[in-house]
């Protein structure tokens, strides 16, 4: 959040996905706030967590924050969701993901809309910053996002668990789209060449001019 403060004026929209009971919702919204029309649209498929999200939300008195109980992915339709049993907040579309807390597994649908929906949440031209911390499908919401990413070139904040840092070191577009990497630290940020998930986990990603 440190870092994020430093950024936050840079940007009119925030599509947040994966956004679990809205800590960072409220942060970015309260920042957002500050620029008259600045908006962030929230994405989190759990529907604990987004039932407490949207009491996070009231609670604070934000207005520019729009939520939606579903996931980002590659196409429009139903598919499983699975909640660790005593961890209501850390289900995944990854099983294996969820499997880390308990072996005891809760499956249930959930909505996952087609990434290239997301364009028509907010006019062209304004600037983005995309925030994922999908528990898992880090590298699958990207790979969806792809066309979106390319065109746009939005800031990303994402967060890199040890498990899936070689699939996301595959997402070649993201070189390609011309794309920095920074790992950030407590001491700020640390540029690299890659996605590597030591002791801090988030990257900042943003596109050469």
């Amino acid at each position: 959040m440190a870092f994020l403060e430093t950024q936050m004026l840079k940007y009119n929209t925030v599509i947040e996905i994966g956004t679990n009971v809205g800590v960072f919702t409220v942060f970015f919204a309260s920042w957002l706030a500050k620029r008259t029309k600045g908006k962030v649209f929230a994405f989190e498929p759990s529907r604990t967590a987004y039932e407490r999200l949207l009491k996070n939300v009231a609670a604070n008195a934000i207005t520019n924050a729009v939520a939606f109980n579903c996931a980002v992915g590659s196409q429009t339709g139903f598919f499983p969701f699975f909640a660790p049993e005593q961890h209501l907040t850390n289900g995944s579309l990854d099983a294996e993901f969820a499997r880390q807390f308990t072996s005891i597994l809760k499956s249930e649908p959930v909505l996952v809309v087609d990434a290239c929906l997301i364009q028509q949440l907010f006019e062209p031209d304004v600037p983005v910053l995309l925030k994922i911390d999908a528990e898992g499908a880090e590298t699958n919401v990207l790979r969806s996002l792809e066309h979106f990413i390319r065109i746009r070139r939005p800031d990303i904040v994402l967060e890199v668990l040890p498990q899936y840092e070689a699939n996301l070191n595959e997402l070649s577009f993201l070189c390609s789209a011309g794309y920095r990497f920074f790992s950030i630290r407590p001491t700020g940020l640390s540029r690299t060449t890659g996605f590597a998930a030591g002791t801090s986990r988030d990257y900042f990603l943003t596109a050469a001019a």
